[in-house]
């Protein structure tokens, strides 16, 4: 007699190739039953907000609403006819996946292990293994063949980064630059990138950032790349160019930006 599962719980990543695995998997087990699946996405914060800092809010807000945009998506796609609640939350994803599984009473948790190797396999593994050991029931681990894939801008990019205005003085976005820790901002109209703003520039205009618009400071049609351009690509571009940065831009949109950090913790695996 298989068993029954009222509350599954399954935490998905959408730059995991085989979270639609372990998606399907946690569907079937209550589907045809008075089951619910509760399926999670959970994120880290991108910065901490220090008292009175807006900017780290919104930075972590637009990386809310791109989860919720996602969640949507897949919930069209994947969960007709199976009953089901979407949670988005922020924090650690192994500790916010084991406070959904207590809110919520899971009786099961079903996530997948990645396809990934080298030191991607052990940063992002270490999800499941955390999850694992403290989980308040039973957890299946939905082990996938590694896609033996090389790993691309989309899988490490930032999404929704800080942006400037081309018209916003350079005062305001030194402000940005300082709060973040940032090296380079991208510029955008109308959601297309059209400069970048480095720190470079910004001690070239010292004493005039109050009266300097981005327009006049930034590089005009800057180096980019897009989602599925090879990290190794991507790599080879920073060091040729020496830049700390490039930004993401897909269909003439800004979807992201891909940093020098980003691509060694991913390729020193």
């Amino acid at each position: 007699m298989a068993l029954e599962y009222r509350k599954v719980l399954c935490p998905i990543e959408f730059d995991d190739d085989n979270f639609l695995l372990a998606l399907h998997t946690a569907a079937d087990a209550v589907r045809g039953t008075d089951g619910t699946l509760f399926v999670l996405t959970a994120f880290p914060e991108v910065v901490r907000e220090p008292a009175g800092t807006k900017l780290y809010a919104e930075v972590n807000k637009a990386q809310e609403d791109y989860a919720r945009t996602r969640m949507a998506e897949i919930e069209r796609k994947e969960l007709a006819g199976v009953k089901h609640q979407l949670l988005v939350m922020l924090g650690d994803p192994a500790q916010t996946i084991v406070k959904a599984a207590r809110q919520v009473r899971a009786e099961l948790i079903v996530m997948a292990t990645h396809g990934r190797r080298g030191l991607m396999h052990l940063f992002l593994g270490s999800v499941v293994e955390d999850v694992l050991r403290r989980a308040p029931c039973p957890v299946l681990a939905i082990r996938a063949q590694s896609t033996g894939r090389d790993p691309k801008v989309g899988d490490w990019m930032t999404h929704n980064p800080v942006t400037a205005a081309p018209l916003e003085k350079l005062s305001s976005i030194r402000e940005k630059f300082e709060a973040g820790n940032f090296r380079s901002i991208p510029v955008i109209s109308d959601g297309k990138l059209v400069g970048i703003l480095t720190d470079r520039e910004l001690k070239l205009f010292a004493g005039r950032l109050a009266d300097t618009e981005a327009r006049e400071a930034m590089t005009n049609a800057p180096l980019a790349v897009n989602p599925d351009t090879p990290l190794e690509q991507a790599a080879g571009i920073l060091k040729e160019s020496k830049l700390h940065s490039l930004p993401v831009v897909e269909a003439s949109q800004l979807v992201g930006i891909i940093t020098t950090t980003d691509v060694l913790g991913a390729l020193n695996g």
